[in-house]
């Protein structure tokens, strides 16, 4: 792909870019940075890019990274640890905590691929079903499917552990 391709290609997507960062960080000025320094790495490391399948999947990844690091970088540590400290939940809420987010975990991976990716895409990440459709290069309604189909999975999944299923409705 050319340079002046390549920049157009970026340019197109750098709306969108700029609506996640800003989604991401809470600010349109530092949303405006983190797109900058996201397409900036990409130009750089341009020649890694015939690795990938998607070029707008890779523009939203780095940008995502980009985002959380700039979060990371300028939070002050002092307020982070104190609201920490202040929260602080019990010991035994933050074994159930741990315990439940394992088994949600465990359940989500053991996903088929195409279900996990999409599913992972609109309920962690946050995307509208256009935009996964756009990414995965598939219609709205697979999406839709396989939405349908991992979440079904899940419900069956969890409805077999105690902590989720309701009283006498565990599943053997």
């Amino acid at each position: 792909m050319s340079y002046n391709r390549l920049t157009q290609l970026l340019e197109t997507l750098r709306p969108q870019l700029l609506s996640q960062a800003t989604h991401i960080v809470g600010d349109q000025d530092d949303a405006e940075d983190v797109v900058q320094e996201s397409l900036l790495r990409l130009l750089v490391h341009r020649q890694e890019w015939e690795h990938y399948s998607s070029l707008e999947a890779l523009c939203r990844t780095v940008v995502h990274h980009q985002a959380i690091d700039f979060l990371r970088r300028t939070r002050p540590r002092a307020e982070i640890e104190e609201a920490d400290r202040l929260l602080a939940p019990s010991t035994e809420d933050e074994i159930e905590h741990a315990e439940v987010q394992a088994l949600l975990t465990s359940a989500i991976d053991s996903l088929p691929t195409k279900q996990r990716l999409i599913f992972r895409l609109k309920e962690v990440e946050g995307y509208e079903v256009e935009e996964i459709a756009r990414i995965a290069g598939l219609s709205p309604e697979a999406i839709y499917n396989n939405l349908s189909r991992a979440r079904s999975a899940l419900r069956s999944r969890l409805l077999m552990h105690k902590d989720f299923a309701p009283y006498g409705t565990r599943y053997k």
